[in-house]
C-alpha cells in the first residue's frame, strides 16, 4: 500500500508529498518486482459526515479525500499523474502502449449568490426530547451532525464557577440566555470554562458538533455529543446538572 499523499486534518495545513519522491519510490519497487497498490490513484471525494479521526491525541480528518493523489478530487490530471505515466511506459509488455489521457472534466459557472433571508438555528429547533441525565447523541438515535443540550440553572451561580463537561465530542459552544460565553474544542483538550455570575433560572445551552469518529483501538467507541455529565464546580464543591431538554 504505497501512499501518494496523506489525509488532511481539521486545523492543519493541506498535506502534500513531492511528485518526484512518489515516482522514485514506485520505480524502486518496479525494479525489484515488488507488487504494490497506489493509495490513492484518485483522491475520490467527500465522506460527508463520515470522516475518521485519530486518537490520542484526538484529531479529526477532513471529510474531503483529495489526498494529493495523481488524479485530483475533481478527476483532473496532475504533475504526479504525468510523471507516473512517464515512468510506467518503461515497464509495459512488448507491443503495448498507454491510451490517450481523457480530456479534463468541465466545470460549471456559478453566478453570484445574494442572500436575503436568515433562519436562526435556535428559532428552528426540531421536536424536543427529555432526559434527566445527559446522554450522547446515539441514545437519541442520532449518528452525526449537531445536538443541543438545554437546561435551566437551579440556583444562582457566582462568578468564577467552572463549567466542566465530561466529555465534549467534539466541538461545543456554551450559551447563557442566548449569549455565547465560550467554545470548547476536544482537539485541544478543552473541557472546562469559567462562567460569569449567572442568576437562578438562566437558560444554559450547550451546542455540540460531532466531527470525525475514531475507528480503531480502545477509542473506537467514540460516542458523540456529551458522553457522561456536566458539572458546576466552585472551590471543592461539584454539582452535576440534571433535567435536560435535547434537540
Amino acid at each position: 500500500e504505497f501512499w501518494s499523499g496523506w489525509f488532511d486534518h481539521w486545523g492543519r495545513k493541506h498535506e502534500t508529498r513531492p511528485a518526484k519522491d512518489m515516482v522514485q519510490g514506485i520505480k524502486d519497487m518496479l525494479d525489484r518486482n515488488i507488487s504494490f497498490s497506489l493509495y490513492m490513484t484518485h483522491g475520490g471525494t467527500t465522506f460527508g459526515h463520515w470522516g475518521g479521526a485519530n486518537n490520542p491525541a484526538y484529531s479529526a480528518m477532513c471529510s474531503s479525500y483529495d489526498y494529493d493523489a495523481p488524479i485530483s478530487e475533481a478527476g483532473w490530471t496532475t504533475e504526479k499523474f504525468f510523471l507516473l505515466r512517464d515512468l510506467l511506459k518503461n515497464y509495459l509488455p512488448a507491443g503495448e502502449s498507454l491510451p490517450e489521457v481523457p480530456a479534463a472534466l468541465p466545470v460549471i459557472e456559478i453566478p453570484e449568490i445574494h442572500f436575503n433571508k436568515v433562519a436562526p438555528l435556535f428559532s428552528n429547533l426540531p421536536e424536543a426530547k427529555q432526559t434527566v441525565d445527559i446522554q450522547p447523541m446515539e441514545q437519541f438515535n442520532q449518528g452525526w451532525g449537531t445536538i443541543l443540550y438545554r437546561t435551566t440553572l437551579p440556583e444562582a451561580t457566582p462568578a468564577g464557577t467552572v463549567l466542566k463537561i465530561t466529555e465534549v465530542h467534539d466541538w461545543a459552544q456554551i450559551y447563557a440566555d442566548g449569549k455565547l460565553l465560550a467554545r470548547l474544542d476536544r482537539r485541544k483538550g478543552e473541557f472546562t470554562t469559567t462562567l460569569p455570575a449567572l442568576k437562578k433560572g438562566t437558560q444554559l445551552d450547550i451546542l455540540v458538533e460531532a466531527m470525525g469518529r475514531v475507528n480503531f483501538a480502545k477509542s473506537i467507541h467514540d460516542r458523540k455529543g456529551i458522553t457522561e455529565k456536566v458539572e458546576l464546580i466552585l472551590g471543592n464543591q461539584a454539582k452535576e446538572l440534571k433535567n435536560w431538554t435535547v434537540y
